[in-house]
């Protein structure tokens, strides 16, 4: 592996990017790289402009423990200070960050569609995941 940058640009023979940003799929070459993908980063740079934070904390982690990080774990929720974002604003970002691409917005323009709208102080089409959701996931993660 040759890093470019410690926190930007990684480089190996099967992933090239910043791995931060990368989606399951992509950090993984398990699946076909599509618009939702990318959906999946613009997820990423959602929350950081948000928050000031990635939604998981890869700082000081290898390709490895990145890679587990995206596709196991949940991202951190998203907590937004402006009372005017906050509405919807969760459940958008938790749309883009789904681990299976088929569960996300399918292209950039419906993520679009639905920022707009809570701009406009609008009931967004995205929707966070309820608890059952949450604790089925969490309980496929840890088996034992």
């Amino acid at each position: 592996m040759r890093s470019l940058d410690s926190d930007a640009a990684t480089l190996t023979d099967s992933f090239a990017g910043s791995p931060a940003y990368a989606s399951p799929e992509q950090i993984t070459s398990s699946a076909s790289i599509d618009a939702r993908s990318d959906v999946y980063s613009l997820g990423v740079i959602l929350n950081e402009l948000l928050t000031g934070r990635l939604p998981h904390d890869v700082h000081n982690a290898s390709l490895v423990d990145t890679a587990r990080l995206i596709c196991e774990e949940p991202p951190r929720a998203l907590v937004v200070s402006d009372r005017d974002l906050r509405r919807g604003t969760a459940a958008i970002a938790a749309h883009c960050l789904e681990k299976k691409p088929g569960d996300r917005y399918p292209d950039a323009a419906e993520l679009a569609a639905d920022l707009d709208r809570v701009l406009g102080g609008l009931p967004v089409r995205a929707r966070a995941p309820r608890l059952d959701e949450r604790l089925g996931r969490w309980l496929r993660r840890r088996r034992t």
